[in-house]
């Protein structure tokens, strides 16, 4: 992680020679045999400090990359997001944070409304690798919820219920973190509720996206309201589906559901 931006890569370098140079300076007096009980505790101390600052180094890493994805998640701006991505690709060695910047790619691609890209990115990961870390298994989990968006928004049903199904099964899996595997239950309810939805199945729904919109971010508020749009539409409330299909339009920013939002009341209009 810390190796795909190179500013904190720049700090860990200049923070480990640094505290390497004061640990010298402070050892340098003392005249320490090998084997001793002072040279293996200078070893230590050096072991320590690199570690440390490793640690420290992928926090801020991991941070940088948040503030990344925040621009979908606060400013529902995936082509700006996919912007800021693409570059980290060059210096991103291993392969499974790899996979995570490529997935985000694809999401964020859907998210665009250019499907195709989005596929041609999930096509680059198998099926299924089996997970034996929490990196892993995130990626696991994010390659379904992508792939059950991505069939829902090609009308491909049957490979939509399989993913949900295969994403059901990687909930399982016990390198997944609480908080992480919270977040991506939410993911799979949301995706299990559309589901529901294209069956004619609205009372849960309705309940849920509801609680979605009222303490969501601008994202999940955004496309929370769009689907209640459908629901309230089916349920016979013509006059709040087009208030939140007017919401998705002026908070949506560069997600493509603004330009469904803009197509449905079109659409109403011409009926009306």
């Amino acid at each position: 992680m810390i190796a795909i931006f190179k500013k904190v890569q720049i700090l860990y370098i200049i923070a480990g020679f640094s505290g390497l140079a004061v640990v010298c300076a402070v050892t340098t007096p003392f005249d320490y045999g090998v084997n001793t009980i002072g040279f293996w505790v200078f070893l230590l101390t050096i072991v320590f400090w690199l570690f440390f600052c490793a640690h420290i180094a992928s926090f801020f890493a991991a941070k940088e990359l948040n503030k990344i994805i925040e621009l979908v998640t606060n400013e529902c701006a995936p082509r700006r997001c996919i912007d800021a991505l693409v570059p980290l690709l060059a210096n991103a060695k291993r392969e499974d944070v790899r996979r995570y910047i490529l997935l985000q790619i694809a999401t964020r691609y859907f998210d665009c409304g250019e499907f195709e890209k989005c596929r041609e990115h999930l096509s680059f990961f198998p099926a299924y690798q089996p997970a034996n870390s929490g990196m892993k298994a995130l990626n696991n989990a994010l390659q379904y919820c992508t792939l059950v968006a991505y069939s829902f928004a090609t009308h491909n049903m049957p490979q939509a219920e399989h993913g949900l199904q295969c994403l059901q099964q990687e909930l399982q899996n016990k390198y997944l973190g609480k908080n992480i595997k919270t977040h991506i239950e939410n993911l799979y309810t949301q995706r299990r509720l559309r589901l529901q939805i294209a069956k004619g199945q609205y009372d849960e729904a309705m309940q849920v996206f509801q609680r979605i919109f009222d303490v969501g971010s601008l994202y999940e508020r955004v496309t929370a309201d769009y689907i209640l749009a459908d629901i309230l539409s089916a349920t016979g409330k013509p006059d709040e589906a087009r208030q939140a299909l007017q919401y998705v339009i002026e908070h949506g920013n560069e997600l493509h559901l603004v330009q469904e939002a803009q197509r449905k009341l079109a659409e109403r209009q011409r009926a009306e």
